[in-house]
This record gives structure tokens, C-alpha cells and sequence, in this order.
């Protein structure tokens, strides 16, 4: 059984954290608030694609197709 180290976990943890909030800032239309928290859950699990696809919601969201391109593709790439 593989285990995480108490690192490992704090950054999934702070990961988890900063999506659901971004989420809920999002939702509420806090888009810049929301990207901002999307990257910091990137900046803690890079190899996960959540936060990337998230990200590529917002910009979306901000009508900024280039950006928001750049993000999907990091998403594919992950998957």
C-alpha cells in the first residue's frame, strides 16, 4: 500500500482547500478571485489536472479564448 508523506499531504490538503474555494468564487462570479486560488492549487499539485481545467473555465469565463486554450491544453497533456 503506498503511503503519502505529511508533506505530500498538507499539499493535497492545501490543493483541495484552494479549489473549493475557487469553486464557490467562481460560482459567485469572483472570477480573478477564483484564478487566483486555482493557481495556488496548481502551484501545490502540479500533476493534476483540476486546477488546469479550472483555470481554463475562468478565462473562459473572462472571454480570454487564448489563455484559456493554453490551460485546456496543459489539461489534455496531464490526462
Amino acid at each position: 500500500m503506498p503511503t503519502k508523506t505529511e508533506e505530500e499531504i498538507q499539499l493535497r490538503n492545501i490543493y483541495i482547500e484552494s479549489v473549493y474555494k475557487g469553486d464557490k468564487q467562481a460560482n459567485n462570479g469572483n472570477i480573478k478571485e477564483a484564478l487566483v486560488l486555482f493557481s495556488k492549487a496548481a502551484k501545490n499539485l502540479p500533476n493534476h489536472w483540476g486546477s488546469y481545467l479550472r483555470m481554463g473555465r475562468a478565462y473562459d469565463a473572462q472571454l480570454d479564448f487564448k489563455t484559456a486554450n493554453k490551460f485546456y491544453k496543459k489539461v489534455l497533456k496531464l490526462n
